[in-house]
C-alpha cells in the first residue's frame, strides 16, 4: 500500500507540481488549497506526510496547520515549505516549545529535493 502524502498550499500549480511529482515516485497524494481544508482533509483520512505552505489566507497558515494536525496526531511528520520563515519566527519558535515536530524546507524547493525528502522521511527507496 503506497504512502499517503497530503500537500496543502493556496498556489494551485505549486500543489498540482508537487503532487505529479510524488504520484509519479509512487506515493499516494492528496492536496488542500488552504489550511482549514487541509485540515478536514486530514480528520477524514491521516496522512503518513504533510508538506504545508507556512503562508496561506484564511484562518489557518501553516503555523495553525501544525498546531492542529498535532492535536490529531502528535507523530506524523511535517514540512513546512516557506519562503516567509523568517516572518513567522516567533509563531514557530513558540510552536517548538510547545512540543510541535516539524521541519521547514525553503522555497524554491526543486521536485527531486521533495520527493527525496518525501522518501527518506518515509523509508521509501
Amino acid at each position: 500500500m503506497p504512502k499517503r502524502i497530503l500537500v496543502i498550499d493556496d498556489d494551485v500549480a505549486i500543489s498540482a507540481s508537487y503532487a505529479a511529482a510524488l504520484k509519479e515516485a509512487g506515493f499516494e497524494v492528496e492536496t488542500a488549497k488552504r489550511g482549514e481544508e487541509g485540515i478536514a482533509k486530514f480528520k477524514e483520512k491521516k496522512a503518513d506526510l504533510i508538506f504545508a505552505d507556512l503562508q496561506m489566507p484564511g484562518l489557518a497558515d501553516g503555523v495553525t496547520v501544525i498546531r492542529k494536525i498535532h492535536a490529531l496526531d502528535p507523530k506524523v511528520p511535517i514540512y513546512l515549505v516557506t519562503g516567509h520563515a523568517m516572518e513567522f519566527l516567533n509563531a514557530l519558535t513558540g510552536e517548538v516549545r510547545e512540543g510541535s515536530h516539524f521541519k521547514v524546507l525553503h522555497k524554491p524547493v526543486s521536485l527531486s529535493e521533495l520527493v527525496n525528502v518525501a522518501q527518506q522521511t518515509l523509508n521509501v527507496a
